[in-house]
């Protein structure tokens, strides 16, 4: 369709070698779709089930011998935009998620699509012959010590180790073995995350993985049971309180996750399933930035500013991890940008940061700014607007 308004058109089919992680069908662009047909044919032992999101067609579903075909045929969809500081469950637009019932993976198999046996899955692919299997629940009155000590583990986890993401096939779903992390020291999310458990178990701390849709890629549909994740943290058990850990973050503090984690849904894999849980969000009180200002003006409205200001939470979280790799003109940059964002009347004199290395305290930043604009007259009185 070579003339204006241009109408593209797209065909492609997917032959997957297992039924394991099925993509789903995305029909959602920052253009107006006119139609799309997507099709799904399967053996019908091998049932998939589907849901649809935002869409209100209705598939036409066909077997012929033993070959079943679901076909969903979709017309007139609408632009998608995905609106700033949208909740998770409203990034996507038009999508169908599809999930089988039973699938391979290399020598693993799967039967019974359930988040139960989601968790079952996991703990199968991630078993290792160096995990304390049966470990002793260390018996004492001070559940206080038993936090402390499980905050000692995770500082000296992550201390020994840094987060590399490297794999292939299985391997994006299969943790290394103990042994290889331990040796090489370093490794992705499930890796850490098998480490750390196993040296919460050898502390004598019950401790679990945990997989999880980040919200910054989605929500997960508690609804549909899938292997949808991307990230996978520690939780450990301590009496009737939980304790949550992400190894990969070696700038965040015992228990304090990383704000993506937070508030998502995730599948506690224990030794008899998968349990949905919801991971706590941090208190509103521990993310803050506190700020003491003085500010100096001449007799003709020229203003300067003396700023101290504290962050803790996740604002230190992102000052921490936005200044740790950059040379000095990039953090002039990036804290130029943090401090005075989309206000171009204000000029950065000088900053200097510290406590930056200090995880359990806030990061502290003390800076001048000038100001070019002079303030605001308003019957006969300054004012800085």
């Amino acid at each position: 369709h070579p003339r204006f308004p241009y109408t593209v058109e797209q065909t492609y089919e997917l032959r997957l070698k297992s039924l394991f992680l099925l993509p789903s069908a995305d029909l959602a662009y920052d253009i107006p779709v006119a139609k799309a047909v997507v099709t799904i044919t399967h053996p019908t032992d091998r049932p998939i089930r589907y849901k649809q999101y935002r869409l209100d067609t209705e598939p036409t579903v066909v077997e012929k011998g033993d070959k079943r075909t679901v076909q969903w045929q979709c017309a007139e969809i609408p632009a998608f935009k995905e609106s700033a500081y949208s909740p998770p469950e409203f990034m996507a637009g038009p999508h169908i998620a599809f999930a089988a019932e039973r699938f391979s993976l290399n020598e693993y198999s799967f039967r019974e699509l359930s988040w139960k046996n989601v968790g079952l899955w996991y703990r199968q692919l991630a078993s290792d012959p160096d995990h304390v299997a049966n470990f002793t629940v260390t018996p004492t009155a001070d559940p206080l010590h038993l936090k402390e000590r499980a905050d000692s583990i995770y500082r000296e986890t992550t201390r020994k180790t840094r987060y590399v993401a490297a794999y292939l096939d299985i391997d994006g779903w299969q943790p290394h073995s103990l042994r290889h992390v331990r040796q090489r020291q370093y490794g992705d999310c499930k890796d850490l995350t098998s480490l750390l458990t196993a040296e919460l178990h050898a502390g004598g701390i019950t401790a679990y993985p945990c997989l999880l849709l980040t919200s910054d890629e989605g929500a997960t549909d508690t609804a549909f049971a899938n292997f949808g994740f991307n990230h996978v943290i520690t939780m450990a058990l301590i009496g009737d309180d939980t304790l949550w850990y992400d190894p990969t973050c070696d700038i965040c503090p015992p228990r304090r996750l990383p704000s993506a984690n937070q508030g998502a849904v995730g599948v506690v894999a224990t030794d008899t399933g998968g349990v949905l849980v919801t991971v706590p969000f941090s208190s509103a009180e521990s993310n803050r930035i506190v700020r003491s200002i003085c500010i100096t003006a001449d007799s003709v409205g020229r203003i300067a500013l003396k700023v101290r200001a504290a962050a803790s939470g996740s604002f230190a979280l992102r000052l921490r991890a936005g200044v740790r790799h950059m040379d000095r003109k990039e953090i002039d940059q990036y804290i130029t940008n943090w401090l005075i964002g989309s206000r171009p009347q204000y000029k950065v004199l000088s900053y200097q940061i510290s406590g930056e290395d200090d995880l359990a305290a806030p990061v502290q930043i003390e800076y001048e700014l000038s100001c070019a604009k002079q303030l605001d007259i308003v019957g006969g009185t300054r004012y800085l607007l």
